[in-house]
């Protein structure tokens, strides 16, 4: 058989293959982005994707870095990317979003940190991804229980004020910005102090140990300003609830 009859006869037997074997090997299409509030490891930033609108998803990025940097962007997501304007002429900021298992991943399609300098200060990023929250931790959810504790607190009732935050202690350290945790974490110790519950209070307060009992001057070693000054705080309450917990009789 000449060489043209082998390719046509080979052509021939592959354009009469079930159509199921032909299209078996196409790649699975891109699942959607969905609207919604996502929020990173750690709470250092929250992604907030609305309702289609047009041909895009409108979207907000909020993240917060190093003494007090952060980064702060809108716009909208069509086709999985955003076209940001920049200050200075040249390319655009562009950034990716792309669905996770567990959330979005957001990256930085430009390059040359086009995106981080007009966006960002100088010690925050957004790259990284941002996850669903477990249901009562989304950030206006904390928020709103934050409110409902010390409400419940400044009125002495203590019960209902604990009943606030155990669950955020319980189920949204995830997603909780560190100096949030710490700050839910002394809050329920003290309130567990008011309840006379020693073992309770004692074991609220076990990751704090460590910042308790370090040397206040060692932060601003460690931390630059303004981090060294809400480790500050923190230790300061922690202490202060160490010892009425260990006090308890």
């Amino acid at each position: 058989m000449k060489t043209a009859d082998m390719l046509f006869t080979r052509y021939l037997a592959i354009a009469l293959l079930p159509l199921s074997l032909c299209t078996s090997a196409q790649p699975a299409p891109t699942p959607d982005l969905k609207p919604g509030v996502y929020v990173s490891t750690g709470g250092w930033g929250t992604l907030d994707i609305k309702r289609a609108k047009g041909s895009g998803l409108p979207f907000s990025l909020q993240a917060t870095g190093v003494n007090g940097h952060s980064c702060d962007m809108e716009g909208t997501i069509v086709a999985g990317i955003a076209t940001l304007k920049v200050d200075e002429p040249g390319p655009s900021c562009r950034v990716k979003f792309s669905v996770t298992p567990k959330g979005v991943d957001v990256q930085d399609l430009s390059g040359d940190a086009i995106c981080h300098n007009n966006y960002c200060g100088m010690r925050a990023g957004f790259i990284g991804e941002y996850l669903v929250p477990v249901a009562g931790c989304r950030p206006d959810q904390v928020h709103a229980a934050r409110d409902k504790f010390k409400a419940a607190y400044q009125a002495r009732q203590y019960q209902a004020a604990a009943k606030q935050l155990v669950p955020l202690v319980n189920d949204c350290q995830l997603t909780l910005g560190p100096w949030e945790g710490y700050d839910i974490q002394n809050d329920l110790a003290v309130t567990y102090y008011h309840l006379r519950d020693k073992a309770k209070c004692l074991a609220t307060l076990t990751p704090l140990i460590e910042i308790a009992e370090a040397d206040p001057a060692s932060f601003k070693e460690e931390y630059p300003p303004s981090d060294a000054d809400s480790m500050l705080a923190v230790h300061k309450a922690a202490a202060t609830n160490l010892r009425l917990c260990r006090g308890l009789k």
